[in-house]
């Protein structure tokens, strides 16, 4: 068997400055980097939204206004993947490598590794016969100067298809009157609160049946045996729930938003940019930690997913 058909971990290597960038996978966002002074470099597991077949990662970058992106930007993301039995040999499967300062004329992902047909037998080498298919990079860029970058990988994998993949589509909350809208989010907060609620009560053991699919996934995800992660995360709401130096943020319908993913199936309720909607201010300083939570929908009914 290859590496791609015992248990392979696939991970996402990503530097970046000079811009504000988004990355994703399969139309999740994976990253967000909101701060263009700095400079980012960081490795992220993503089996949990990888599938066997094919996938697309898609990076978008913009300079925080509408004016053009500094020209000393770059941001490069790697896809990487190594067997769980040796996770200090990774190979490069294919990379996004976008430099703002190529010139005038030039490609600025011309660094990026090539397309076409790669063996994962053979280190990843190009192969006419290779079983592992490259797309090029397709770059477009918006009226308001949104650099998007997009590039489909085919590669199969014994990664199982994971349950939001198959799920039922999300109507478009945005277009929605605000009556319409809070009756559309009356279906999905009570999830929220019974979370809230089981951390103010210390009652963990109330909410854990709700995260049977995101436990139950990620484990298979990363080689956990069955019941690791419903171990660890009981675990972390239990502190939660006993912590004396923090407190529960507020939690209403109105503080909180629709926060729907690009695939159209994957949604949670946030604050403000992004942040979760459950999560515990420290009393005595600066600072707080929450829990997010990613649902589908099936058979309209929602379902904790990540």
């Amino acid at each position: 068997m290859t590496i791609l058909q015992k248990q392979p971990v696939f991970t996402l290597n990503i530097e970046g400055y000079g811009s504000l960038f988004f990355i994703r996978v399969n139309d999740v966002v994976i990253f967000r980097q909101y701060n263009p002074g700095s400079q980012v470099s960081t490795t992220i597991p993503i089996n949990h939204y990888m599938r066997s077949g094919e996938n697309e990662i898609k990076v978008s970058t913009w300079s925080g206004t509408k004016e053009p992106i500094n020209p000393h930007a770059r941001i490069k993301v790697d896809l990487m993947v190594n067997d769980f039995s040796n996770l200090d040999h990774s190979y490069l499967v294919a990379n996004i490598d976008y430099k703002n300062s190529a010139l005038e004329g030039e490609n600025v992902v011309k660094g990026s590794s090539k397309s076409g047909y790669f063996s994962s037998t053979d280190g990843f080498s190009e192969s006419e016969n290779g079983d592992v298919s490259i797309g090029p990079i397709d770059e477009s860029k918006t009226k308001n100067n949104v650099v998007w970058l997009k590039r489909k990988i085919n590669i199969p994998s014994s990664l199982p298809l994971w349950a939001f993949f198959d799920s039922d589509s999300l109507p478009d909350y945005d277009a929605m009157s605000d009556e319409v809208y809070y009756q559309e989010m009356a279906t999905l907060f009570p999830y929220y609160q019974r979370l809230q609620d089981a951390i103010s009560n210390n009652d963990i053991d109330s909410v854990m049946p709700m995260f049977e699919e995101r436990n139950r996934e990620l484990d298979a995800a990363f080689y956990n045996s069955p019941g690791t992660l419903e171990r660890k995360l009981r675990d972390v709401l239990n502190s939660a729930a006993n912590d004396d130096s923090a407190e529960l943020a507020r939690l209403v319908p109105l503080i909180v938003n629709f926060s729907v993913q690009d695939n159209n199936v994957l949604a949670s309720l946030s604050r403000g940019q992004g942040d979760a909607a459950v999560g515990l201010n420290y009393k005595e300083h600066t600072g707080s930690y929450s829990f997010d939570m990613i649902f589908r929908k099936k058979d309209g009914e929602w379902i904790l997913t990540r």
